[in-house]
């Protein structure tokens, strides 16, 4: 019984790391407010993605995606561009898993042509019950010409 239990909190202990961060919610409304200025804000398909598995928090290590919509910045529509999760402390939150073959909302940070995008940011996916809704904020607060 001794032995069963400390495999127990052995196998826990080991786990931990797995569930230390916590999945931003999803608001009813995208927080548009939060929105830097210099932010590129799009909507792109993933066309591939890698997930980096050697620290704690697995992330998306380097991420290949077309600009569906362009609602902010430097990229337009029809665009490839290539990107990374951010460098930046954890705090408890999760990091952004990119999928292949999914639509997301990004709001990127550039730095010498190298874009990135934050576990802070909210990064909705196409099958999320809210996609649609923010689609939609989205068009109507960014109209672009």
């Amino acid at each position: 019984m001794k032995l069963k239990y400390s495999l127990t909190v052995l196998l826990f202990a080991f786990s931990v790391d797995a569930v230390a961060c916590k999945e931003r919610p999803m608001p009813d409304k995208f927080p548009i407010n939060e929105i830097e200025k210099k932010s590129i804000v799009v909507r792109a398909l993933v066309i591939a993605a890698e997930i980096d598995a050697s620290g704690a928090y697995e992330k998306t290590k380097s991420f290949k995606a077309r600009v569906v919509k362009s609602y902010q910045g430097n990229l337009v529509a029809g665009a490839v561009f290539e990107g990374t999760s951010a460098e930046e402390a954890a705090r408890a939150v999760c990091p952004v898993h990119l999928s292949k073959n999914f639509q997301y909302v990004m709001v990127l940070h550039e730095n010498n042509g190298v874009y990135a995008i934050s576990r802070f940011t909210l990064t909705p996916r196409s099958d999320w019950p809210r996609y649609g809704r923010y689609k939609k904020q989205l068009d109507k607060a960014f109209k672009r010409k």
